[in-house]
């Protein structure tokens, strides 16, 4: 009898541990070569890169490595470069987190899948791989040099309207994942802007804005070098600095808001190069208390229109 209880509780504690170790998976991509896929576990499931562990599927089975992971999907490699992947996209396969063949089944060597042509395109494999074979996880930090041309401005109690204005600002920005296509970003921008009057002064404007941003991205285009289309919408706000020779004016950037499309071009599985442009309108306020400017303080109200052009780097965690 007391070994009859010792084995019971032996099977009691076993059990829980046999049913973490096996779980069930879905197969969101494989590489054009069938070297490597994605499952829909990443490490909010405990994968970790360098992970190995068993996938079973009929009478086949293979170990295979983590060797990239985000929050919720993970890259596997198989251990042996030989094997080739047998799965389906959408497939729901076994997943044995020990380094081990299952009983009643059998490892095999098998190099090609069944009924599928062997196909060699090194490039493909790279970045579908990365890029989940549809977008990636855009967890991401990017960083932007922006040049940027005024359209319009008109400003209260000054007559010159439109001047001539241009500028460059640098923007810092992270980007959490709301969904598969959908990021939502925080980021600063510091920016510098000359503006020639039409009485022949030239003030120069800076301004620290603190920035909020929602980004769509489209499908990556594998046949234009895996090019990704993205399209976002930002607002924000800050400080505002207009200086002219001695004379400084403080004030403060009331909004910014402001709509953008670019491209993300592959570099390399990590980092993307960003090409984009766009449109933004913002309203600033400043006061004046230089005499030689007015007679009594003054509240000053600008509004522009800007268009602008953006290249930048994108680093995905």
């Amino acid at each position: 009898m007391k070994s009859f209880f010792t084995i019971l509780t032996i099977l009691l504690c076993y059990l829980p541990v046999m049913a973490y170790s096996y779980s069930l998976v879905i197969i969101k991509t494989i590489s054009d070569t069938r070297s490597s896929f994605v499952t829909n576990q990443g490490k909010m499931d405990g994968i970790n890169p360098g992970v190995r562990g068993t996938f079973i599927l009929d009478n086949f089975s293979f170990i295979a490595e983590a060797v990239s992971v985000n929050r919720n999907y993970s890259q596997w490699k198989p251990i042996n470069p030989q094997v080739r992947i047998p799965f389906e996209k959408e497939q729901l396969v076994t997943y044995n987190r020990a380094e081990e063949s299952v009983y009643g089944m059998r490892l095999t060597n098998q190099t090609t899948a069944p009924n599928r042509p062997e196909t060699v395109n090194t490039f493909n494999e790279y970045f579908t791989d990365r890029r989940l074979g549809e977008s990636r996880d855009p967890d991401c930090i990017a960083l932007r040099l922006t040049f940027f041309q005024g359209l319009t401005s008109s400003t209260t109690s000054v007559d010159d309207i439109n001047p001539d204005r241009q500028g460059a600002s640098f923007y810092a920005s992270y980007e959490y994942a709301l969904a598969h296509f959908l990021s939502a970003g925080l980021g600063a921008r510091l920016e510098q802007e000359s503006i020639a009057a039409s009485e022949g002064a030239n003030f120069v404007s800076q301004k620290f804005i603190l920035q909020g941003e929602i980004n769509l991205y489209m499908p990556v285009m594998a046949n234009l070098g895996h090019t990704q289309i993205y399209m976002g919408v930002f607002l924000g706000f800050g400080q505002a600095r207009l200086t002219l020779d001695e004379y400084q004016q403080n004030g403060a950037v009331n909004y910014v808001f402001g709509a953008r499309a670019g491209a993300n071009l592959p570099i390399n599985p990590e980092l993307d190069l960003i090409l984009e442009g766009g449109i933004e309108t913002m309203n600033i306020e400043q006061a004046i208390t230089d005499t030689s400017f007015a007679e009594d303080e003054l509240i000053q109200t600008t509004d522009q229109t800007n268009t602008f052009l953006s290249i930048g780097i994108r680093k995905y965690l």
